[in-house]
């Protein structure tokens, strides 16, 4: 059975919504953006890198009804945080924008490089 996940890309106050249909868990989807984030700078060359290291990921434009794990990494707050739901969206019928607001707290990884450390 698979486990879905879906990842907001943040910076500048915008985002990029990816969804992964396999292996969402936090050891699975969690550990490959962990281990992308330690080797890039920056969310471009992040998605390159997580894209042709993987693959697996697909862009989209809407919340998946399937979504059981919800990673968030915010280039503008230098940080990544994983959720796994405990409103499953094919369940409650909910938006994107509610998406957040009854997650289960899964990790908190403050990775991404701070301004003054980036190049």
């Amino acid at each position: 059975m698979s486990t879905r996940c879906q990842i907001r890309l943040i910076e500048n106050g915008k985002h990029l919504d990816f969804y992964n249909h396999f292996n969402g868990y936090w050891n699975g989807v969690g550990k490959e953006l962990s281990s992308t984030l330690l080797t890039c700078n920056g969310p471009f060359p992040f998605l390159v890198d997580l894209i042709t290291t993987y693959g697996g990921y697909e862009l989209t434009n809407a919340l998946h009804g399937d979504v059981e794990y919800y990673y968030e990494l915010n280039w503008d707050e230098h940080s990544f945080i994983g959720y796994e739901l405990e409103l499953k969206p094919w369940k409650e019928g909910c938006r994107f924008d509610e998406l957040k607001l009854k997650p289960a707290f899964v990790e908190r990884r403050d990775l991404l490089p701070s301004p003054e450390t980036s190049m």
